[in-house]
Order: structure tokens, then C-alpha cells, then sequence
């Protein structure tokens, strides 16, 4: 019974993860979307579903989609941003995700280990997003207000650290 679900499940990763969504994430970064090429192992090896763009290569990117780590509870749709460990000019990311983090709803993880990939993301149970009478709305809004405030702190971030080899425009 299950698996008759899952071919409406990725036509919804699909529907939330594209059109307006994809738009705002190709305007943060300045480049096309990639498109994940291997969704179900994502899936399999990582709990998540994500679209991803590069902000300079994999030392600065950004991933839009849902977690699926706990089984206990329902799945998240978040957005990340995340430096890999030796990633160029991660001392000065690592500034851009704390000062992102004292927004409203972001939260930080392993700033402080230079071998652990670290981050800034937002996220929302899919839980709070079921009262919402059109939940594929409800989930693009959130991912796109996720993605401006990113875009609007990552703009200024941009002019003051001109050295990263950034992707795009």
C-alpha cells in the first residue's frame, strides 16, 4: 500500500521543488538549478529529497528540500546553506551562517569543527503546514521566503567577500 504512494510523492518533490522555487534559487545563486540526479539514493542513503545550487563550487551551496530523519514524526522542508570542511573562504562563510542564524527560524550546526560540513538552514514539520488548505502552496511559500531572506543577507555577504570564487552572477 505504501509504495502506491510514492509516484505521487515525487511528483509533489517536483511540483514544490520547481517553477517559482527553482526561479528564486537560480536568482540566489546566479545559475541554472542542478538537477539531482539521484533523488531515490538521496533518499536512501541521506533521509532527503533536495535541489541544489552552487554558490562557489561545494565549498559554498545551497539545498531546498525535505528531511526525512526521524522516523518517529512527519518530514521537514527546509533550506540550507553549507560549506564543506576545507572549503575556501569557510572562516568568512562560516561569519555569513552566524549572522544568518540571528534570524527569526535559523539554526546553525558544526560552525566550530573544521572536518564536519557546516551550515545555517531553516526548517517546518509538514506538520504545521496540514491545517493550510493547499499544502503545495504552503510548502513553495515556505521555501521561497526561506530563499529571499537568504538571497537578501547573501547579496551584501557577496560585495564585502569579492575574492570567493563565486558561481553565477
Amino acid at each position: 500500500m505504501a509504495l502506491s504512494g510514492v509516484p505521487r510523492a515525487f511528483e509533489i518533490f517536483d511540483e514544490t521543488l520547481g517553477g517559482e522555487v527553482r526561479v528564486e534559487l537560480e536568482s540566489l545563486a546566479g545559475t541554472k538549478v542542478r538537477r539531482e540526479p539521484h533523488g531515490v539514493n538521496n533518499i536512501r542513503q541521506h533521509a532527503r529529497y533536495v535541489t541544489t545550487v552552487n554558490l562557489h563550487g561545494w565549498d559554498l551551496f545551497c539545498f531546498v528540500g525535505y528531511g526525512m530523519e526521524d522516523s518517529e514524526d512527519y518530514p521537514v522542508a527546509y533550506v540550507c546553506l553549507e560549506a564543506q570542511p576545507g572549503a575556501v573562504g569557510r572562516e568568512s562563510s562560516i561569519g555569513f551562517m552566524r549572522q544568518m542564524a540571528l534570524h527569526d527560524g535559523w539554526e546553525v550546526y558544526d560552525l566550530e569543527d573544521a572536518s564536519a560540513w557546516a551550515g545555517v538552514y531553516r526548517w517546518t514539520s509538514l506538520t504545521s503546514l496540514l491545517p493550510e488548505g493547499d499544502h503545495i502552496a504552503a510548502v513553495k511559500r515556505f521555501f521561497i521566503e526561506s530563499i529571499r531572506q537568504l538571497r537578501e543577507e547573501l547579496t551584501a555577504f557577496k560585495k564585502e567577500h569579492p575574492g570567493l570564487p563565486w558561481s553565477g552572477g
